[in-house]
């Protein structure tokens, strides 16, 4: 993670795991998370070109703005903010929302960081939009 000004301010351990496991349950619970992530995808918008879910939002007095989804291979969550409690604006002065600014960054660096990566389906089947 890098601040306003390029510098590392967090770097991730370069481990992984996998977040729910093969049994029956967790393939139900991953299942059903897709599923209800998927319903806020209308048109099935794909994640990085390929099956995934994301949510997105925003805090009520417009402080915070993120996105979060995910694919079989991969979870990325994005947040917009500042630590002063300034409400958020786009550059035109509206009100800045998880659907945009998030969004877009979230769309673009799982795109990127797909390249060369299977497309894998999602738990249970589902497609995004679905």
């Amino acid at each position: 993670m890098r601040d306003e000004s390029g510098t590392v301010v967090w770097e991730s351990p370069d481990t992984t795991r996998a977040a729910f496991g093969g049994d029956d349950r967790s393939r139900r619970v991953a299942a059903e998370v897709t599923s209800t992530l998927g319903t806020v995808l209308p048109g099935g918008r794909p994640a990085a070109l390929r099956t995934g879910e994301a949510e997105h939002g925003n805090s009520p007095d417009n402080q915070d703005a993120w996105a979060v989804g995910y694919t079989p291979q991969l979870v990325t969550a994005v947040w917009v903010g500042s630590d002063d409690e300034r409400r958020l604006k786009d550059a035109s002065g509206r009100k800045l929302t998880g659907d945009v600014v998030p969004a877009d960054i979230w769309r673009a660096f799982m795109t990127n960081a797909h390249q060369g990566l299977p497309v894998r389906p999602a738990p249970g089947g589902s497609r995004p939009g679905r």
